[in-house]
């Protein structure tokens, strides 16, 4: 699984860099930035994910509720069909 970082933290450097990508003047210099851009990103804080996960609940009738949510889906459906539930997103165990 790949690095988490921060979106606020890349949209704000880059904005920083804005003044730098305005006085590109040559192909060379674009290349410079695109080296800084990719250094901001690699430099970049890491978060600590806290997803969760939820699991399919059974109801007693022909639906399962997730557990995060409460998101109704058919009992058939919910088994190895829905990986994730399509209204929190959550991962469902197995």
């Amino acid at each position: 699984m790949g690095d988490l970082i921060s979106r606020k933290y890349i949209i704000e450097a880059i904005t920083a860099f804005q003044h730098v990508i305005s006085v590109v003047v040559n192909e060379n210099s674009f290349l410079e930035i695109l080296d800084a851009v990719k250094e901001l990103i690699e430099g970049a804080p890491s978060i600590q994910s806290n997803q969760r996960t939820g699991m399919w609940i059974d109801s007693g009738e022909y639906y399962a509720n997730c557990s995060e949510c409460g998101y109704q889906i058919d009992i058939h459906e919910s088994r190895g069909y829905y990986k994730f539930c399509p209204n929190c997103g959550k991962k469902m165990e197995q």
